[in-house]
């Protein structure tokens, strides 16, 4: 194809960096620590990487003397973007979870939203091409800095869980040498996720059947003033919340416990609701602690009607993590 670029053509590599837009994964510690790039700090994946770089730019408001446009009524001002990461799910991916919950939980532990926001951690992410490789040297297209705003799950009957985890990114370059050491995995195809070995224990619907979920989590920053104070990229991600919301989907049952629909929502009724992603011997538990935000009961024509709840996440009385996923 000559010096075109197919997008069929790279791979995504992804880590956790050292520091805010270093864009290494590893440091070597001490008082004049080497970075670099390793791939077994990385998560390859053979989905969807969109990077959309961005300049604000500033009016200066000058008399330009002229009714056309001129290059003199406007000046760069900070560096910004976003980044788009989509695919189908496999139980391979903790980074997204990791990168989401903003933790590296132990054995044993779960990545939870807990009454103390985390440190915020942020993201190198690559498109990888195919060109031959010179001494480590990869072909790549880079964000660095990548700090996520949402991690989005979905689940449809009859199709496989899908994912969008996005964000704001620092800097981006395209078609760099990098430098990526150790031993490349190339290019993997892991398990996907499949709705139909979903399990589901909640209160809605049939209560253990669902034709639909979708799983919101998102991280709130510091405003943009003091994430960038007096420099033109930014500098830090300090989170001052993290929020969660669920919407399901199933057939209405009329022995349900939505009956008083105007009664319920707002109100924190205790409700549990569960979803288990299994993949082969693997599974991710997701246990939501759940307020009603709305119900809706939209006309089948000839079908079943929908149970349709949408849900926030609350922490109560007793429960200290309003959204937590367990790792098996």
């Amino acid at each position: 194809m000559g010096n075109y670029r197919s997008g069929n053509k790279y791979r995504v590599a992804i880590g956790l960096e050292t520091s805010l837009g270093s864009g290494n994964t590893h440091s070597t510690g001490g008082t004049t620590p080497t970075l670099s790039v390793r791939w077994e700090d990385l998560t390859v994946m053979p989905v969807k990487l969109e990077l959309s770089p961005d300049r604000q730019m500033i009016d200066t408001n000058y008399k330009t003397g002229t009714s056309q446009a001129t290059a003199y009524e406007q000046v760069q001002g900070v560096t910004d973007g976003t980044f788009t990461l989509s695919g189908k799910l496999s139980l391979d991916y903790e980074i997204l979870l990791k990168a989401m919950f903003h933790q590296t939980p132990g054995v044993g532990e779960d990545f939870a939203f807990t009454d103390t926001p985390p440190t915020a951690k942020s993201l190198v992410m690559m498109k990888v091409w195919d060109d031959a490789v010179v001494g480590s040297k990869y072909k790549v297209d880079i964000a660095k800095g990548c700090a996520v705003d949402s991690l989005v799950i979905t689940g449809r009957s009859k199709e496989a869980i899908e994912f969008t985890l996005t964000g704001r990114l620092t800097d981006h370059q395209r078609e760099i040498e990098q430098i990526i050491t150790g031993s490349d995995p190339g290019l993997t195809f892991p398990d996907v996720v499949q709705f139909g070995d979903t399990a589901y224990s909640g209160n809605f619907g049939e209560t253990n059947r669902l034709t639909e979920f979708s799983l919101t989590l998102t991280n709130v920053y510091i405003d943009d003033t003091k994430r960038y104070t007096n420099s033109r990229s930014r500098l830090r991600d300090i989170i001052i919340r993290q929020e969660g919301e669920l919407n399901l989907k199933g057939l209405f049952k009329q022995e349900t416990t939505e009956l008083n629909p105007m009664d319920d929502i707002g109100v924190d009724m205790q409700l549990w609701e569960s979803i288990t992603l299994v993949s082969g011997t693997s599974y991710w538990v997701i246990d939501f602690y759940a307020l009603v935000t709305a119900f809706d009961s939209a006309d089948p024509d000839r079908d079943l009607f929908e149970s349709n709840v949408t849900m926030k996440a609350i922490a109560s009385d007793g429960v200290e993590n309003s959204v937590s996923i367990q790792k098996y």
